[in-house]
């Protein structure tokens, strides 16, 4: 599946920060992922939860936690999707895409991605395993679909 653009309701996430490590959703954030195979809808509202880019600080100089409107709706997606909307495998491979459309370099965009693959499975809840924590929250505050899948 090839990402062809990402089209957002807002250019940033209205947010305010939580604690340390989270921030919450003030204003709806809608992200249109528009793919060769369809559109994926990732509607989240007010009260959703984000870490951003998970991991420790000492990522921040290769994979930032912010950046331009592209990456922070491919990195809020990426969260989203790990939900089960779609296979960890390919939202890993919407992310690395995302960050690409956003203008970074094709090595940062690869470190995101192989730092996904090797610790995102712990966060990672396929349809069949139950929600747990943050992800079990957004359940209630997300909304998700294909729109025009052939």
């Amino acid at each position: 599946m090839k990402l062809l653009k990402v089209i957002t309701n807002t250019p940033r996430p209205v947010v305010k920060k939580i604690s340390a490590k989270h921030w919450i959703l003030i204003e709806r954030y809608s992200v249109l992922l528009v793919t060769d195979e369809g559109t994926l809808s990732c509607d989240m509202m007010p009260g959703w939860l984000t870490d951003f880019r998970s991991g420790s600080g000492v990522l921040d100089v290769v994979v930032p936690k912010f950046g331009n409107p592209i990456y922070m709706a491919v990195i809020l997606c990426h969260d989203f999707l790990y939900s089960g909307y779609v296979s960890r495998l390919l939202a890993d491979e919407i992310l690395y895409q995302g960050i690409r459309l956003a203008g970074y370099s094709r090595w940062r965009a690869s470190a995101a991605y192989w730092s996904v693959r090797a610790g995102g499975k712990w966060s990672y809840y396929p349809i069949e395993k139950p929600l747990k924590g943050i992800y079990q929250h957004n359940r209630l505050y997300e909304k998700f679909g294909w729109l025009d899948k052939p």
